[in-house]
């Protein structure tokens, strides 16, 4: 059982855990596995979530490590990511801003697009602005591209 103390509060520093410990996860991270799951209707697929508390004014974010079917390359990958209407796509010499950058915006901003082809990996970072977007729709959005890679 882990058990956090903390004096500061929220807005001053990162919490590494949100919400109550059940066994080795905390609340957040199941939440975010049961509604993954649901929300894409994969009741056979294992989905793995570390939830940290960043404070910032807008925006949520995700680091996304994905194994597909089959093998994709970082073209494919593009390809379906750049065929979304909800996604913008940074190119590859860009690293998606801070939350204050996408303030506003109607679209999630991937980058840092990775595939291993061999392994059939890809890996991304997502970035919205979570007042405009909410966290359900984005998820749903990112796995549909992920699904047509």
């Amino acid at each position: 059982m882990f058990t956090i103390r903390s004096r500061q509060r929220c807005s001053t520093s990162v919490r590494p855990a949100i919400g109550a410990a059940e066994g080795l996860h905390f609340g957040e991270e199941l939440k975010l596995k049961r509604e993954s799951a649901k929300i894409l209707e994969l009741t056979d697929t294992a989905i793995y979530a570390t939830a940290v508390r960043v404070p910032t004014l807008v925006g949520h974010a995700l680091s996304v490590h994905t194994r597909l079917r089959h093998h994709a390359s970082t073209e494919d990958v593009h390809l379906a990511l750049e065929d979304n209407p909800n996604i913008f796509l940074l190119p590859d010499d860009e690293i998606p801003e801070s939350s204050l950058a996408i303030a506003h915006r109607d679209r999630v901003v991937v980058g840092r697009v990775r595939a291993y082809f061999d392994e059939g990996i890809v890996e991304l970072f997502a970035v919205s602005d979570n007042l405009h977007l909410g966290a359900a729709l984005n998820a749903l959005r990112i796995a549909e591209c992920m699904l047509r890679a």
